[in-house]
């Protein structure tokens, strides 16, 4: 596989992982915080919480992934 088509190839998967993948999570992440606000059980609350925070870290995962992908060089 020549440079160029490696480089579009990461590019147009780096482009998938963001609109199929990051966005829905964070749609998701939304949700999640409307939960959040609108209870008052802290069992509740903390177990949102916690998925929130998990989720955040797989999303902050994905984004590097993406950032690695658009910048790696061969």
């Amino acid at each position: 596989m020549s440079d160029e088509i490696a480089v579009a190839e990461r590019d147009r998967v780096a482009d998938e992982l963001h609109d199929h993948v990051i966005q829905p999570l964070f749609a998701v992440g939304l949700v999640l915080q409307g939960i959040l606000r609108s209870t008052s059980s802290p069992a509740v609350r903390a177990r949102v919480g916690s998925s929130l925070a998990d989720l955040q870290e797989v999303v902050t995962s994905l984004r590097q992934t993406i950032l690695d992908l658009h910048e790696r060089q061969d």
